[in-house]
């Protein structure tokens, strides 16, 4: 037989008891979304601009950011990538930038190389307006005397033939060691950017950007080979014309 101050006792810890069960369980953080969280999306930006985001993944291989110069993902320009997955940062400089619409792109790489993307679109300034062009100047002109002249022999010459588009150094299948310099040519009737990638094992997956340039014809790029892993690789050459189409070149080398 329970005392009358055993019974008020178990019925005190009862009542405690019930009073924790009712309570209302405190909700968990809430678990981090893959994206860009910073710059928002539309913002303005200016100067040098810290990028903040998430990449994660059950199957996650890698992350990889990059910029969309005009929104243009065809003209993409690699930024940066890792291979640990969460939070991570970016130092962009704005200024560097044109005036106008841009975006960033983030790719959230897994083991089987598929992805999912995620964009964050951003602007630099105000796109100026164009003048207007001045009105040509009237000029009077006058009649001109037809001269006759003497036709002079033509010297025949050898033709020279056109250069052809991609890298001409190093050779295909060329072992590569130390700091190699980087040939090619780029052109086309509607040619707007030529852009060199490193296909690491030969990966277009995984391509790391080198340079770019805006100017058609010959270019160069300074490579370091002595900082590559030893195996197979590739460099892609990509002529991207104005339509944000593109022929793409490849040459393989050994580390």
């Amino acid at each position: 037989m329970f005392s009358q101050r055993n019974r008020f006792s178990l019925l005190l810890v009862i009542t405690v008891v019930f009073s924790l069960l009712a309570m209302p369980l405190v909700a968990g953080a809430a678990t981090p979304s893959n994206g860009i969280s910073s710059p928002a999306n539309g913002a303005a930006l200016s100067g040098t601009v810290e990028v903040k985001g998430y990449a994660n993944d059950p199957n996650f291989k890698k992350w990889q950011l990059d910029l969309l110069p005009g929104g243009d993902s065809n003209a993409a320009i690699f930024l940066a990538f890792g291979t640990t997955a969460g939070d991570f940062t970016y130092t962009l400089d704005a200024a560097s930038l044109p005036k106008g619409n841009h975006a960033l792109r983030l790719r959230v790489v897994r083991n089987d190389s598929n992805y999912s993307e995620y964009i964050t679109t951003f602007t630099i300034g105000a796109a100026a307006a164009a003048a207007p062009a001045a009105p040509a100047a009237a000029t009077a002109t006058r009649p001109v005397t037809p001269t006759v002249t003497a036709a002079t022999p033509v010297t025949p010459t050898k033709s020279v033939a056109a250069p052809v588009n991609g890298i001409s150094s190093p050779a295909n299948g060329a072992t590569l060691s130390g700091t190699v310099t980087v040939k090619g040519y780029a052109n086309d009737p509607n040619f707007k950017k030529w852009q060199l990638d490193l296909l690491p094992g030969g990966d277009p997956n995984a391509a790391v950007f080198l340079a770019f340039g805006t100017t058609a014809g010959d270019f160069t790029h300074t490579l370091d080979a002595a900082s590559l892993p030893k195996g197979n690789h590739a460099l892609r050459l990509r002529v991207v014309r104005n339509d944000s189409n593109y022929s793409e070149y490849i040459t393989k080398f050994t580390g």
